[in-house]
Order: structure tokens, then sequence, then C-alpha cells
């Protein structure tokens, strides 16, 4: 019993398998990211999950796109192989011995990669058949295409291999004098810096090993072969690999000059095995090169790389599109803004929007006092612009398109945005064209509801993982075709380029108010100040409104906020696309890049949710402006509040903690909390207002709350169809439809 335990331990695949838990701990991390990932066990609120267990292609799921995650995951196990090849083979000489040494290598290392189509498959079949309701033709369909992308990546390699490398026997056929010095040199300066044959350790010592035919046969006594021979078996066999990686490398960069035509779209799973592919080889590369001195090797490296994108050498930067950035940069300081914000200024732009109130007034004209409503829309990917596009349908269509015709301002943040401006195009082309379009055809919401995320993922792991090639331009200013391009570009595409329009195109009709405001207020990543971007100059919202004019006396009141269109205008700022005003309001952390505007010092901004994440701040703000106007021309003010969160969540139990989980409590207790402090500031603002304006403020509240909390919708840029049926039906449901009747009402 006792031997056969240990000539299972001493079994190559297991061997392999000890290798990996003892060595290669970043490549086995990888592997644990993928398993947590597939079974939702991690970052399951943004649905990542769901990239890889229903992925979509050209717009659709089904064979194709699930044998193109199998090419993805084919590309990335056959790399993972080839890493751990190149830095371990020297600990089994038994290898060079063999006809097909890698080969027989991979299948022997096959343990994880098993275990993880094993589990993935399991996990893809019960989503299907639990959440898409297929028919099991359908699934096993989408199986077999994903073992036909994996078997076809492996077939291609290993003929490729099969030609290229030598086993032993024809190397010894050569004969000594045909061996070049510089690959002896070379090879000898390899061993001082990583290991000889003699350094193989012991505890790797093989008997057994599966050979290609999966039959188990006992490994071959390779003392009798000149060390040389052996080694230079390997040394040939590395070249190979390190030739593998390189075209690898350079076929996944290749793939980004074609990224904006759709057929080379590939699903995000995809995208993000080959973006991980791409990682591992240049890590697999550079732990190679640098032998017994990576680990000290790579600090410098890390150092003097992060010294390079400091100054930009060997980094971009994202701009806001249509921004002139050739001439001299905009000084960014405390006195300028309080120029920007002086009283003169800010009274302009007042006047300005009371006369876009006038007109406003005059368009509901046969309403006496009519009520003033601000529509405000929360953060939370497509899941919020979708329930934001499908909410406004819902309520429009209910207050017989009241709603948007007494609207003055829409704003919000993220997600929310992108339903709200969508929505808002849309009512504009129905008054352009007298009422031809059907703003409740749900068409549009399923537009607006399309896949972003494999334009994102493609463009991060063909692209912005390394340097952007391509570049286009606007005017005379060049800009580089990264992530936030591609988001751009394919919001485009599913909008029907509705939305491929400037700030500019909107200042004629928010003038004359044809359409509501719209307004988005990305934050300063330097130092959480507000940008506000819009289509009219809006300088009274740099600072909380305080009715004494006298500015000195006013200094104590920070400027918190920077009005887009003053501070950049001899910079065209109307120029700015409508799609990156969104963009910028929608920059998540990571998924998106931090966009750069021409200042010095530089500042950068991110997402509108993390100082607002629904915009009812904001709207009070702009309320408290006009105050007066508002008391002696409405009958009251009614803000629509369209959440994806519901406001008063049920307090939940908590478990008792470890001592990690409470060393990293307070950053969690932070972020977990976000929403609920925005909440919280936005509910004493409207208790302020209620106790200072002379006119009733009423809130009303649609809310995303589906009624199994399990089925919840990810915050993701992309959506199941379950998903999707799930938020139509939550706009649909009692409290929703209750409160779209109680606004009617109070519109009439």
């Amino acid at each position: 019993m006792k031997r056969l335990v240990q000539l299972f331990i001493r079994s190559f695949p297991i061997q392999l398998l000890i290798l990996n838990i003892k060595k290669q701990h970043i490549l086995l991390i990888l592997w644990v990211i993928f398993f947590l990932v597939v079974t939702n066990r991690l970052f399951s609120l943004y649905g990542i999950a769901y990239l890889f267990l229903d992925p979509e292609y050209l717009g659709e799921g089904g064979y194709l796109s699930f044998a193109l995650v199998g090419i993805g995951f084919g590309a990335f196990i056959i790399t993972w192989n080839l890493v751990l090849y190149k830095l371990n083979s020297f600990r089994f000489p038994f290898l060079a011995t063999l006809r097909w040494p890698l080969a027989t290598f991979a299948i022997n290392n096959s343990i994880i990669p098993v275990a993880f189509i094993g589990t993935y498959i399991y996990c893809v079949v019960s989503y299907q058949w639990q959440y898409e309701f297929l028919h099991a033709t359908d699934i096993l369909l989408d199986i077999a295409g994903f073992l036909a992308g994996l078997i076809f990546m492996v077939v291609i390699n290993a003929a490729y291999f099969q030609i290229a490398n030598k086993d032993i026997i024809n190397i010894i056929k050569q004969k000594r004098k045909t061996l070049r010095v510089l690959k002896r040199e070379f090879y000898k300066k390899r061993i001082e810096k990583y290991g000889d044959l003699d350094d193989a350790e012991i505890s790797f010592k093989v008997e057994y090993y599966l050979t290609n035919n999966f039959r188990l046969k006992r490994t071959r006594n390779v003392e009798h072969y000149d060390k040389d021979f052996l080694n230079e078996v390997f040394q040939q066999h590395h070249w190979n690999v390190v030739l593998v990686q390189i075209i690898a490398v350079a076929t996944v960069v290749g793939l980004g000059l074609f990224i904006e035509k759709p057929f080379f779209l590939l699903p995000s799973a995809t995208n993000i095995f080959l973006a991980f592919a791409v990682i591992i080889s240049v890590y697999g590369l550079f732990k190679f090169w640098s032998g017994k001195w990576s680990t000290s090797a790579f600090i410098i490296a890390f150092v003097l790389i992060n010294l390079a994108t400091k100054y930009n050498y060997l980094s971009y930067q994202n701009k806001a599109f249509g921004l002139d950035y050739t001439k001299k940069y905009r000084t960014y300081s405390t006195d300028e803004l309080m120029k920007l914000a002086n009283e003169s200024d800010i009274e302009k732009d007042r006047i300005n929007t009371e006369k876009i109130l006038n007109n406003w007034l005059v368009k509901n004209n046969k309403i006496k006092k009519p009520k003033m409503v601000f529509v405000c829309a929360s953060g939370g990917g497509h899941r919020a612009s979708m329930f934001t596009m499908a909410m406004l349908q819902y309520a429009d269509s209910t207050c017989g398109g009241k709603l948007m015709k007494q609207t003055v301002l829409m704003t919000g943040a993220s997600g929310g945005m992108l339903g709200v401006a969508y929505f808002r195009e849309l009512y504009y082309q129905n008054y352009l064209q007298q009422n031809k379009i059907n703003l409740n055809d749900k068409k549009y919401t399923y537009s607006l509801a399309k896949d972003l995320n494999n334009a994102i993922t493609a463009s991060i792991a063909t692209n912005d993982l390394f340097y952007p090639l391509r570049s286009f331009q606007m005017k005379e200013n060049s800009y580089k075709k990264d992530r936030g391009y591609m988001w751009e570009y394919q919001f485009n595409l599913n909008t029907n380029g509705l939305l491929n329009k400037s700030l500019k195109d909107y200042q004629i009709p928010e003038q004359k108010a044809d359409i509501p405001l719209m307004l988005n207020y990305p934050v300063i990543t330097n130092d959480a100040r507000y940008l506000f971007i819009a289509s009219q100059k809006m300088r009274y919202m740099m600072h909380p409104y305080n009715k004494n004019k006298n500015w000195e006396n006013r200094s104590h009141i920070e400027v918190d906020g920077i009005d887009y269109l003053s501070y950049f205008k001899d910079y065209h700022p109307e120029d700015m696309p409508i799609t990156t005003a969104l963009r910028l309001n929608a920059t998540y952390p990571w998924i998106l890049p931090n966009t750069t505007f021409p200042t010095e010092p530089e500042f950068t901004t991110m997402d509108a949710g993390i100082r607002d994440n629904l915009g009812t701040g904001i709207s009070a703000r702009f309320i408290s402006v006009f105050k007066n106007w508002i008391e002696e021309n409405t009958s009251g003010i009614v803000i629509v509040e369209i959440r994806s969160l519901e406001k008063m969540e049920v307090i939940e139990e908590v478990d008792r903690k470890s001592w990690v989980s409470k060393a990293v409590s307070p950053f969690g207790t932070l972020s977990n909390n976000l929403t609920n402090l925005h909440d919280y500031n936005n509910d004493a603002w409207i208790s302020l207002l209620k106790t200072d304006l002379k006119v009733a403020i009423e809130i009303i509240r649609f809310e995303y709350n589906p009624d199994k909390k399990s089925a919840k919708a990810s915050m993701s840029f992309r959506l199941t169809t379950k998903e999707k049926m799930n938020i139509i039906e939550a706009t649909k449901n009692v409290t929703n439809q209750s409160n779209a009747k109680l606004l009617k009402n109070m519109l009439r």
C-alpha cells in the first residue's frame, strides 16, 4: 500500500499539480479567479459570470459565441502550459527523450484545466436551464460549440509543435558539429542563471506519466544521455515556445486594428481569456529571461515602468473628445475658480436660464401655474439605463405625454443618464416629426440595453493592455481609439446613431424649451469637485446658492463645481459629443478610462455616482437658485426619482467578522454605504427646501425592486435575456403603477 501511494504521488500529473501549488502561485491565482467567477462567487454584483455563461457574438448567443469562448479558453490553457513548460521542463529531464514532450507535458498537466472545464459546463447547463429556459438540445449545442473551439486551438498548436520540436534522437543525428557556438554559449549563461538538469529537485521525481494515448508508462532513464544533448533539446523547445508566444501576442494586438468591425468584436469571455493569456505570456517571458534574478528584476522593472508612465513615456491619456488640446493648458487653481464664479457672470447665466424657464411656461400655458418637474435617474450600469428608459416610457404614457412637457431639468448618474439622454432624444425626434414616433415602443428599450461589454473588453485585450495604435481626428486634435472610444462607438451603434450629436446641437432646442435641460456632473478625481457638463452655461451651480449677492461675504462657501462651458470657453467645449459627456458621467473605475483635461495641473474625471448617485441634490441646488421664479410662476415642484436600488432597504443581520474582515471593514463600510450617504444628504437638501420654499415639493419615486431579490439584474454594461425581462416587469409592479397614477394626478 505504501508503494502504491508512493507511485501515485510520483506520477507526473500529481507532481505537476504539486509544482503548481508549491511554486507557481501567480499562475494558480488566475485559475482560482476563473473558478470563482464562473460559479458566481466573485464579482456577482457586476454580473461577470454571465459573460461566461451566456456569451454574445454579433448580438446573439448560441453555438458560435460559445465556440469563440472555447477558442479563447484554448488560447489561455495553451499559453499556461507553454509558460509552465518553459519555466519548469528542466526539472523533468525524461521529457527530452520523448517524441512529443510538450504534448505529454500538457496532458499530464491537465488536472486543473479539466476540473475547470467540468465546472464550467455544469454552470452553463444550470444557468441556461434555470434562467434562459433553453431546450436541452440548444444547451448541448452550446457545450459542443465550446468544446469545438477548445479542440480547434489544441489541434492547431499540437500540429505546430509536432513539426517544430525535435526529440533527442533527432538532435543526436544532427551531430554535435552542427551545433551553433552562439546557442551553446547562450544556454550556458541560461544554466548559470536558471538551473542545470542537475538542479532538478528530488521532490519532483517522476516514475510514471500519461502518454499521448492516455496510457500509463514508466519514465525513461536519462543518465546515459550526454547532458549537452538534453540541454539542447530543451533549448530548442524553449525557442519554439517563445516564438509561439510572440506570434500569439502579435495576433492579439493585430485584432485591435479591426475592433470597429462587428465581426472582430469577440465575446467578452473570449477577450478576458485572451487578455490573461497575454499577461501570463509576458510574465513567462520575463521570468524566463531573468531566471534566478526574477524577483529583483521585477522590482526594478516595476519602478522603472512606474516612473516612465508618470512622465507619459509608456502611457497615454484618454482625452475629452471635441475639446482642443493644442492650446496652452488652462490654469487650474482656487483663484481661477473664484474668478469664474463671479457674481456678474453667475447673474448672466441665471438670466439666460430664466429665459428658458419663461419659454417652458409658454409651452405649458394651458395650465395655470403648472407643476415643474425634475427627473433624477440613478446609476447602475445597463440595469439603471434600461429601467430608466422603460420607466420614462411608462410614466410619460400614463401622464398622456405631460411628463416630458413639464420637465425642466433631467439629471443623474452613470447608467441612468444613458436612459435619460436616449428618451429625451426620442422625445425631440417625435416633436420634430409631429408625433410620428411611438415613444412607448419597447424596441428602443431593448436597443439601449444591447451589449457594451464586448467593445470594452475587446479594446482592453487588444489595445489598452499595450498602447492604442490607432487614432482619429476631430478638427486639429487627435484622440486615441481606446476603450472609451469603443464604448461610445458601440453605444452609437446600439442607439441607431440618434445620440451622435454634440453639446451645441442641443443649445437651441433647450433654449426654446422644446426639450428639458440635461446636466451631467462627473467628479474631478483631484479634489472631488463636480464638472457640470451641459449645453447651457450654469455658473450658478458652481457653489451652494446663497441669497447674499455680495461675493466677499460668501467667501467661506467654497466652489465645489466647475461649469464646463465657461471654464473651457477657449477650447471649443461645445464640440464635445453628447456620448462623451455621458461616458464621463459613467466612468466606473477601471472599466472605462479616466479622462484627462487640458489643465495645469491636469485633472481627470470619474463616475458622477461618487458624489451623488441620483441627482436629487443637484436638482435641489438648481431649485434654490430659481426659488423666486418658481414661487411666482408654478404651483409646486415634482421630483421624479428613478432608482435602480431601493431607498428603504431591509436591514440585514451582520455575520460575525474575522480579524481580516474587521481590518478591511472601514473601507467596505464606506463603499457599501455610499448610496445611503447620498440619500441622507439629498434628504437634508429637500427638507431645507421644503422649509424655505413657499410652494409644495413632492417626491415621486420609481424603484427597481423585483419580486425575488435573488433575481435582481447585475450592475454591468451587459444584461441577460432573463434580466431584461425582469427589468421590464419591475416597471409595472404595484408600487410603480400606483406612483405613475399619482404623478398623473399631480400634472393635471
